[in-house]
């Protein structure tokens, strides 16, 4: 995963850890949402976390981020 703007690069493993993706935080996030959760298992190019929904929430929480973990085709939520 590359992430590339304007006061902030990244170059992290192609299949980050959800404690890597809840590091939101350091881009100024509130709310972080985890995406293509349990759709994919196709090492190794992409290797499925064990106990993701709830490391991701777990290290979210920790960092005062609100997680969202939703299915496949459901509605992000947002708050404006």
């Amino acid at each position: 995963m590359i992430a590339r703007f304007e006061g902030y690069e990244a170059n992290v493993p192609g299949t980050p850890t959800p404690e890597q993706a809840a590091e939101a935080v350091a881009l100024g996030a509130s709310t972080a949402c985890a995406i293509h959760y349990a759709l994919f298992d196709n090492p190794p190019a992409h290797v499925e976390q064990s106990d993701m929904a709830e490391r991701f929430a777990h290290a979210a929480w920790e960092r005062g981020i609100t997680p969202h973990l939703v299915a496949d085709g459901e509605t992000v939520p947002l708050d404006h």
